[in-house]
């Protein structure tokens, strides 16, 4: 079967071929450009570092702000804002949580037994031309990414999966305290906003005595 050959592919290339990325300097790399908090906002950032991986020249994120796997629109870097949420009744969404795996939707559309068929019913629910993977944060899925696949951009193998989950568990992380923090604010603004309004009242209450 084609997933019998592609998993002994995988097997050959790792232990009888050289990697193809220097790990050390992509992770500088990408370390260097999550941290250059003058350039871009981060989630911006973070779309780019994982564009620049892989050679794509554009992404797009849906994040799941509140836990209930409903994935918001969030950002894009060179493409257009997501249109509409993806929900957990999604096809996409129900893949991604039970494999966790990258979609490369060209090499599903020569290749669907590879993804066990998992979008023969719903096929518009994955767009073309993309690479879709989950942002992983404390075994829970944060957020879906999208990278566009330009005419150029080369085949990608086990070795550019590994590295787009392993350096979205990087990128979900930052997201997920830079989240926490806007919460964070949130609260203190609304509990501030108590305080006055508490303030206020007694006040008026003293001026009606």
């Amino acid at each position: 079967s084609a997933r019998l050959k592609s998993q002994l592919r995988v097997f050959i290339a790792k232990h009888f071929f050289r990697n193809r990325y220097d790990y050390r300097e992509e992770w500088l790399r990408l370390t260097r450009t999550l941290s250059d908090s003058n350039e871009l906002p981060l989630e911006e950032r973070s779309l780019k570092a994982l564009c620049t991986m892989v050679g794509s020249n554009a992404g797009q994120i849906w994040l799941d702000r509140a836990g209930r796997s409903v994935f918001e629109p969030y950002a894009a870097w060179q493409a257009p804002f997501p249109a509409g949420e993806l929900t957990k009744s999604s096809p996409l969404v129900r893949f991604l949580q039970q494999t966790q795996w990258v979609i490369d939707t060209r090499q599903y559309a020569r290749d669907p037994e590879r993804y066990q068929h998992a979008f023969r019913d719903a096929p518009d629910s994955i767009p073309p031309n993309s690479l879709i993977f989950p942002l992983i944060h404390q075994n829970a899925m944060l957020a879906i990414v999208r990278l566009e696949c330009g005419s150029d951009l080369r085949e990608l193998n086990y070795e550019d999966h590994d590295l787009l989950k392993t350096a979205g568990r990087q990128v979900a992380a930052l997201l997920a305290h830079d989240l926490a923090l806007d919460q964070l604010t949130a609260q203190r603004q609304f509990e501030a906003y108590n305080k006055l309004s508490a303030f206020v009242m007694h006040d008026l209450k003293n001026l009606l005595s």
